[in-house]
C-alpha cells in the first residue's frame, strides 16, 4: 500500500496529513454553507429552492400500490428533498420562513390572475352575438 492509499487516521503517525485532510474538509464545508447563503439571499435562489423540495415529492405519499419501484424511486427523491429542507431550516430558518411566506404570496397571485382571466372570458363568450 503507497502512502497516498494509506488511510488516514491519528494513529497513523502522520499529523500533517491528517490535518492537512481536516484543513480540506472544513474549506469544502465552509463552501458548501458559503453556496447556501448565496441562494437563500436572494428571492430568486428561493423559488428555486422551493421549486426543487416540490419536485422531490416532499408532501406527497412515496407509496403506490403494486409498484414497489415507483414506491423506492419516490422515496429516494423525498430523501433529497428532507435533507435538503433540514439543511435549510437548520442553516438559515428564518430565509426558509420567507421562502414559504413568499411561495404562499406567489400562489395567491396566480390564482388572481387564473380568476381575472377566466372572468375576462366569460364577459367575452357573454358579448358575443348568437347565430
Amino acid at each position: 500500500m503507497t502512502e497516498q492509499q494509506r488511510p488516514l487516521n491519528e494513529k497513523s503517525g502522520d499529523e500533517r496529513r491528517v490535518e492537512s485532510a481536516k484543513d480540506a474538509e472544513a474549506r469544502l464545508l465552509q463552501r458548501q454553507w458559503d453556496d447556501v447563503d448565496l441562494v437563500m439571499s436572494t428571492e430568486e435562489g428561493r423559488r428555486l429552492l422551493w421549486r426543487l423540495i416540490g419536485r422531490c415529492g416532499l408532501y406527497d405519499s412515496s407509496y403506490r400500490e403494486g409498484h414497489p419501484d415507483t414506491t423506492a424511486f419516490n422515496e429516494g427523491q423525498r430523501a433529497i428533498g428532507l435533507e435538503l429542507t433540514k439543511e435549510l431550516t437548520e442553516q438559515h430558518p428564518d430565509a426558509y420562513a420567507q421562502m414559504v411566506k413568499e411561495s404562499v404570496e406567489d400562489r395567491a397571485r396566480e390564482q388572481a390572475l387564473r380568476e381575472a382571466r377566466e372572468m375576462n372570458h366569460a364577459e367575452q363568450d357573454e358579448e358575443e352575438p348568437s347565430i
